[in-house]
This record gives structure tokens, C-alpha cells and sequence, in this order.
């Protein structure tokens, strides 16, 4: 891979296109990759004359088959590519979709997989066929996620087995890159605006972490696509339901500018994220499942009817 150059692998599909970009050691058959598409009816509705959608779900009619239609799958097949070829069971919290994505790669690629998940979520678990013989579930009553998360630490402590490590473990958060990557090649250039629903605090470390490629001279800033240098920042509008908090408030109730607050805010949200990074390399061998990487992104939510 050139320095600050996007070059998809030829004669690969999926995510695994962009391997040179992933903390991979290996590819997977079957791996699910974002469809990029003009939303033209949508763009109609809108008065957007250069809208593009990007799917991460089910669609077979458009060349988009994920395997339980979730973008949860960017992450699965990511971490199973980044692990070490002797590795023992892998143990996933879930609330429900990642469960369904790890359940499903590693029944379908044999991979001991040990799925922890509170009760509360087995109703939304959505999987087209059975778990195989190689991936166990363990359900807690009486639970959150919070509560899976717990005792899932708790068991990889046990000799042989391996936390998956959720956000911590930079497969899932490059995984979750993908979309851009994929829109990138199809669009021929960064798109000027990213839309994207929201439900956690993975979001808000995308900003940051755009800015920080950006000033690295890298994943921004250097990224090249069919010859031509986009030397420019991509405007992030994450959208939250309604009910739930916002993920930046620079306007106080008053109506006064809390521009400075939300500043002093964001620097301290580097500083935190500086400290967990040094706590995550220093810990790397029990929380991740490789050598570390810096590179980060979020993708596309699961779709519907065609906009």
C-alpha cells in the first residue's frame, strides 16, 4: 500500500477489498461489503441532485447479502480476519445484533465463539439458520448489557480464551470504516456531508478521529481515488431518535453560544481518549486481539426499500 492511497484489492469481494487498509492476517469467503448507490427518488423528495446512500444490509436484488442484515457484520468478519491462527474461544457481549453477526461467521467458518447475552435480547437475535456446533450461547437472566459485558471479562480471564473486546478492538472500529472506503471508490471523491443514524457512544469519536487522520497527513487528507487527491474534511451529521441526548449542545437553553464550553469539552475528550489509549497499549496483550492500529471510522445503518 502506498502512503495515503486507496487501492482496492482486485479480484476480492466485500470489505476484504480494502484489506491494505484493515488489521487483517486473513481473508474469509462470504464476507459481506457496503453497496453504494444514487438515492435518486429520494434526492427528488429532497432537492439533492448528488445524493448517494449507502446500504449495509440485506439486499440481494442490489448485490448487498449480509448475513443477519445488519452492519454488525462489517465488524465480525474484520475481528475473525484479525485473529491469530491459534486462538482460543472468542468471548462477545452482546445486546443483540453483534451476537447474531459473531454467531453467524464463526458458525458458518467454524471459529469457537462463546456469545454472551442478557435475556432481554434473545427475541431480537436474527439469524437464517441455527448456530453451529463451535459457537455456544450463554444468557443471563435478570440482565443488561451492561451486566454481559461484565461477565464476559470475567470468563476470558479463564486460560484459552480470548475477549473479543468490543469498541476496544480496532477490528470493529475499522470494519465499521468500510462504507466510507466503498464510497469512496464509487463516488470518485469524499462526499461533502456523512448521514448516518446513531444509538451510542461509538459516534462521537468520529469527528475526532477524522480530524486526527486529517492532521496525520493519512486517512483524509492523503486518500487518492481514480488519480485525483481529496485534500478536504467530511461534514458529519449523526442523528440520534428522538427522546435521546444530543451528541453536541452548543446552544444552552438560553440561547447563548457554547462554543467555548463545547471547545474546552472536545479537548478534554482528547485527553481522555489519549489516556485510554495508552491504558489499551499498555494492556494490549488481554484487550485486543492483535497489534494495535489508529485508524477508526463508522459505517452504514441497515436498510429498507429501495429511496
Amino acid at each position: 500500500m502506498s502512503a495515503g492511497r486507496l487501492s482496492p484489492r482486485a479480484g476480492l469481494a466485500g470489505l476484504y477489498r480494502f484489506g491494505e487498509w484493515l488489521p487483517i492476517v486473513r481473508t474469509l469467503p462470504g464476507a459481506p461489503g457496503t453497496v453504494i448507490y444514487r438515492g435518486e427518488r429520494l434526492g427528488r423528495a429532497l432537492g439533492l441532485s448528488r445524493l448517494w446512500i449507502a446500504f449495509s444490509g440485506y439486499w440481494p436484488e442490489r448485490g448487498a447479502d449480509f448475513p443477519t442484515g445488519t452492519f454488525k457484520d462489517l465488524e465480525a468478519y474484520t475481528v475473525l480476519g484479525r485473529l491469530p491462527d491459534r486462538c482460543g474461544p472468542l468471548v462477545v457481549a452482546s445486546a443483540g445484533n453483534t451476537a447474531s453477526a459473531f454467531g453467524a461467521a464463526c458458525t458458518r467458518h467454524g471459529r469457537p465463539c462463546l456469545l454472551i447475552v442478557p435475556a432481554a435480547a434473545l427475541p431480537g437475535l436474527a439469524l437464517r439458520e441455527p448456530l453451529g456446533p463451535t459457537v455456544k450461547l450463554v444468557v443471563l437472566d435478570d440482565a443488561d448489557y451492561t451486566d454481559a459485558i461484565a461477565f464476559a471479562a470475567e470468563v476470558a480471564r479463564l486460560p484459552g480464551f480470548q475477549l473479543e473486546g468490543g469498541a476496544r478492538n480496532v477490528g470493529r472500529r475499522d470494519g465499521l470504516a468500510t462504507p466510507m472506503y466503498a464510497a469512496v471508490e464509487e463516488i470518485g471523491r469524499l462526499p461533502d456531508f456523512y448521514v448516518q443514524a446513531v444509538g451510542s457512544g461509538v459516534a462521537d469519536g468520529i469527528g475526532d478521529r477524522l480530524l486526527d487522520d486529517a492532521e496525520a497527513g493519512d486517512l483524509v487528507v492523503g486518500w487518492q481515488a481514480r488519480g485525483r487527491r481529496l485534500g478536504r474534511l467530511v461534514r458529519l451529521e449523526l442523528d440520534r431518535q428522538p427522546g435521546h441526548g444530543s451528541l453536541v449542545l452548543g446552544v444552552d437553553a438560553q440561547g447563548r453560544d457554547e462554543t467555548d464550553l463545547v471547545e474546552q469539552r472536545r479537548a478534554q475528550v482528547h485527553r481522555d481518549l489519549a489516556d485510554a489509549r495508552d491504558q489499551i497499549v499498555h494492556h494490549r496483550d488481554r484487550l485486543e486481539l492483535g497489534p494495535a492500529s489508529t485508524r477508526s471510522g463508522v459505517g452504514g445503518e441497515r436498510g429498507g426499500a429501495e429511496l
